[in-house]
């Protein structure tokens, strides 16, 4: 009788205990680090960070200078200091650039955290562990979020039934298929962010869907922040261009040929998104006189992955490999010089020798496929694919079905071309799960055959 009265409530409240439920699920679904055991070593697979330029963001000083004293700071155990507090008094700016080696985003997000957390204290206050935590719950708040986006996102999803059917759904896939610690990277790196970065561009994605015929104001102000939400992505994590790209490529292709009444939000929407890393780009351009879009580094992060596997060319997956390569040639190792040469020499041996780049492009996903528990390989994804553009053409209501195993693809693709560290692709065990999860709210309200709620019904 109890478990009746509670399908029978009003829906706000139906609604407002399931996101609750959907919360707790998934923090205690998810085997996060404890933030001592995540700062008890100082570089997380992406180099010794710095503060320069969350400093700067939060103090509103140049980030394109290094910003001093320096607020990361190690202890000769290895382990991070927890809390930095440095005067704001003692804080300068000196004339020495600080080149596009991070993700800009990154630093912006933690600048405005470390501004929240400073308050109006005479300190800039750098507390690590909070940042850690802070990180973990963009994660918990990403998949909260991902149900009430559904909601929204079209009529046939209108219905609060489905935030129970999510929730079913995602406890069955946590009993199964837990956040285990290997999908989480946890640290003061921009993969940190990769995870919920990748729910909120499923969410953008369904914005688009929903608000793609710009009829009313608020659809247009959806549609500006949407594309402005997916081009910040990029300022983050540079492989959501290519993935948010592909995206835009799947709606678009729906938009022209089937779906022409989202045309316009797609159009304008994929705009906005090209104009925040291009103008990064130009900003650097104008300071550095290299047009650097999303961040330096980008040709050894092409080149360098190649001696993850046996290769022909001596190629070895170290820095150090990288550095003393680079010394032979004379080149200055942190230098745009180095970053084109090593683009020129990733391009030169793709075109000598393309077959060894296909061979390790098989060979990282099947290493992803075995990691992640699904068979999702070369020989799978063409099926996949024939029945994502099938199902969608019939039926628009399967582009928000199918958007997160596109994207789940797009990393599939990126990274099996490029490179098999399982830090980088963790999201995907996000992304399929979320499949799964609005894959049986729309097979289920399918099967009810259910309308969308018009006011306080009976939710049964």
């Amino acid at each position: 009788m109890l478990f009746r009265r509670f399908f029978t409530l009003p829906p706000r409240v139906f609604i407002s205990l399931n996101l609750l439920a959907t919360l707790a699920l998934t923090w205690m679904g998810t085997q996060f680090h404890q933030p001592q055991e995540v700062l008890a070593v100082s570089s997380w697979g992406g180099g010794t960070p710095t503060t320069s330029s969350i400093t700067a963001f939060a103090t509103l000083r140049p980030w394109w200078k290094r910003n001093q004293p320096e607020g990361f700071q190690v202890r000769p155990s290895g382990e991070v200091e927890p809390v930095v507090r440095i005067p704001r008094d003692r804080i300068t700016t000196t004339e020495e650039a600080s080149l596009p080696l991070r993700g800009i985003g990154f630093d912006l997000l933690c600048g405005w955290e470390t501004t929240v957390r400073s308050g109006f204290s005479a300190d800039l206050i750098f507390d690590f562990g909070w940042l850690v935590r802070l990180h973990q719950f963009w994660l918990v708040a990403a998949w909260t979020l991902l149900p009430l986006g559904l909601y929204w996102s079209s009529d046939f999803f209108r219905h609060p039934i489905i935030f129970f059917y999510f929730n079913c759904t995602h406890l069955g896939l946590l009993l199964v298929r837990s956040n285990k610690a290997k999908f989480l990277t946890e640290g003061i790196i921009d993969s940190a962010l990769a995870n919920p970065l990748a729910l909120v561009v499923v969410l953008a994605g369904w914005g688009i869907c929903r608000a793609g015929g710009m009829t009313t104001r608020k659809h247009q102000v959806i549609i500006f922040l949407c594309g402005f939400i997916l081009g910040f992505c990029t300022l983050v994590r540079g492989e959501f261009f290519f993935l948010v790209g592909l995206i835009f490529l799947y709606l678009g292709l729906f938009a022209f040929f089937h779906y022409k009444d989202i045309r316009r939000g797609v159009c304008i929407s994929f705009f906005i998104f090209l104009l925040c890393p291009f103008s990064y780009g130009v900003f650097n351009l104008i300071q550095f006189g290299h047009f650097v879009p999303l961040r330096m580094q980008s040709g050894q992060n092409l080149l360098e992955p190649i001696g993850q596997y046996p290769n022909p060319f001596g190629i070895e997956y170290r820095d150090e490999w990288v550095m003393e390569y680079l010394t032979g040639q004379k080149i200055e190792y942190i230098s745009f010089a180095a970053d084109q040469h090593l683009t020129q020499r990733y391009f030169a041996l793709l075109k000598e020798h393309p077959g060894v780049f296909f061979k390790h492009f098989y060979l990282r996903c099947q290493y992803f496929s075995k990691q992640f528990g699904y068979l999702i390989n070369l020989w799978v994804l063409p099926f996949l694919l024939l029945g994502i553009f099938y199902y969608s053409a019939r039926d628009k209501n399967f582009l928000i079905v199918f958007l997160p195993l596109v994207l789940t693809i797009g990393y599939f693709l990126f990274f099996g071309w490029t490179n098999n560290l399982l830090r980088l692709v963790t999201p995907i065990h996000f992304l399929l799960n979320a499949f799964l999860c609005v894959g049986m709210c729309g097979w289920l309200l399918h099967r009810k055959g259910m309308k969308p709620a018009t006011g306080a019904e009976n939710l049964i």
